[in-house]
């Protein structure tokens, strides 16, 4: 059998490794993704995990040993490896797959899961078949081929970021909860109810619904749904929803630069251009015409 890389050829993403410090905000980071098409059968060797790795098999076949425990994967089998972990690969010949490297940091809160599985999971439950091919292959695809070679990698490593933060949550919410370390499960749980509360809000963008249609379609009480605005954004409900339109509003200028006053406050939902034009200065501190005209 030959060495690593006599036997595969490998096309990377742009490395981001050097990124990861520049913000303390993300839980998730992402460093690096690549597919990797094997050539010949090979051996790569037991090291030990630096990095989070995701090892996403699409074709042919896989084996690796993790921590002692032998792991078969078939297409679309997945497997998380986990910083710290003793890892070694077996490649065969006409193997494809995808890998993805990530770190976790500490969010705000100073509060960082000492792992992504539960104490005492087995390696070989670290495991998962994927059956939405379709959904993850086109992010996949998104994550891979685009810009690897721009210039302005942290403005990318945010594109990124993002599209791999949908791959990872889509996989973790694919486990079973008993298998999550408990302060990833909070964090899953976390991120289903603000997707949730952009879904309600997003529905409502031709109009201006009041604090109990929103706890209606939220399926929560006033005070349930004002304790988590709180604390997902720092802001009662209604604020919430208001920063929220305001947003989508000014992305709805950017693409339309010359649309008027009058047809954004029709648009919206506003009682009347006055009333759009002092709720837009009093969120973003100047005038819908202003920016129009910038």
């Amino acid at each position: 059998m030959g060495t690593p890389h006599d036997i595969i050829k490998v096309k990377s993403s742009k490395n981001y490794l050097s990124l990861l410090n520049r913000e303390d905000d993300f839980r998730v980071r992402y460093v690096d993704s690549n597919h990797t098409v094997v050539t010949s059968d090979g051996i790569w060797e037991s090291h030990t995990q630096v990095s989070y790795e995701i090892i996403l098999l699409n074709r042919g076949k896989y084996k690796c040993i993790l921590d002692d425990c032998e792991i078969e994967l078939k297409p679309w089998d997945m497997l998380i490896v986990q910083a710290g972990q003793k890892h070694k690969d077996f490649l065969y010949k006409g193997c494809s797959m995808f890998a993805f490297h990530f770190h976790l940091f500490p969010a705000s809160d100073g509060k960082l899961p000492p792992s992504i599985f539960s104490p005492g999971i087995k390696p070989e439950q670290q495991k998962l078949h994927l059956d939405d091919k379709a959904f993850f292959l086109f992010l996949i695809r998104n994550l891979i081929t685009q810009n690897r070679d721009t210039k302005d990698s942290f403005e990318y490593f945010h594109l990124h970021n993002a599209i791999f933060g949908v791959i990872f949550r889509k996989i973790l919410l694919l486990y079973p909860k008993n298998i999550l370390h408990e302060t990833v499960s909070q964090q899953i749980n976390i991120g289903m109810d603000t997707s949730k509360i952009y879904s309600v809000f997003s529905r409502h963008l031709a109009d201006m619904p009041d604090l109990d249609e929103l706890c209606y379609e939220c399926g929560m009480s006033r005070s349930a749904l004002h304790r988590l605005c709180q604390e997902l954004f720092n802001m009662p409900p209604r604020k919430a929803f208001i920063h929220y339109k305001i947003l989508q509003i000014q992305n709805f200028i950017t693409r339309n630069p010359n649309v008027r006053v009058k047809e954004l406050s029709e648009i919206f939902g506003f009682k009347n251009p006055f009333h759009f034009s002092r709720v837009f200065r009093q969120e973003t501190g100047t005038y819908p015409s202003y920016l129009m005209k910038k």
